[in-house]
């Protein structure tokens, strides 16, 4: 009687364990199967890049030229072409343009003058041993083809930035202090430039 019922238990384990494991394994394929819908490749697609706003039919490299007539406190104009240059080289592949070195010839030339800027000191609190200060800048651009034609252009650019110095600086050393240590000024007036020039209708 022992021996004869052994066999029964043994295929009722079997059994226990052969449908463990086919519930292991729907419960795999079910875990698979989530990772996969929360984890695998996104439907999102990041928007496209706004329409550009200028006809550039036939414009495919472009130069830049900066140049300083401001009186006062002048700007590296060698180091704002060079941002500018990155910066335009970081658009090519919305606007099909390349910028090109100096004295390459190019399709068109975007000029930039910088015409005043304006270095303001805040009055500082009673006893405070450092002021703040405001730099306004005033620049215009155009963007010319090499037959002549103004494609672009804007004269009323202005940026303002503000710093911190000794309350014995006077405008002339703040203003070398920062434009020698502030690299953000130039990206952030090539930034401006090539947005609107590309991207913002004309008014």
């Amino acid at each position: 009687m022992v021996s004869s019922a052994l066999p029964m238990v043994r295929r009722s384990s079997t059994n226990v364990t052969i449908r463990q494991k086919q519930a292991l394994t729907v419960a795999c394929a079910i875990g698979i199967l989530a990772c996969g819908a929360c984890f695998g490749p996104s439907n999102y697609k990041p928007p496209p890049p706004p329409p550009i706003q200028i006809d550039l039919r036939g414009i495919h490299t472009v130069r830049v030229e900066v140049t300083d007539i401001s009186e006062s406190h002048p700007i590296d104009t060698a180091a704002l072409a060079n941002r500018m240059y990155q910066v335009l080289n970081a658009y090519r592949n919305d606007t099909g343009v390349a910028a090109v070195e100096q004295g390459k010839p190019a399709d068109a030339t975007l000029k930039i003058t910088l015409v005043d800027v304006l270095v303001v000191a805040e009055t500082p609190p009673a006893g405070a041993n450092v002021r703040s200060w405001s730099i306004q800048l005033r620049y215009s651009a155009s963007l010319t083809s090499h037959d002549g034609v103004v494609l672009w252009s804007k004269s009323d650019f202005s940026n303002k930035f503000s710093g911190t110095g000794n309350t014995a600086e006077n405008a002339e050393a703040f203003w070398q202090r920062a434009s020698a240590s502030y690299p953000w000024i130039n990206n952030t007036l090539s930034v401006q430039i090539v947005r609107q020039m590309y991207y913002e209708a004309p008014k």
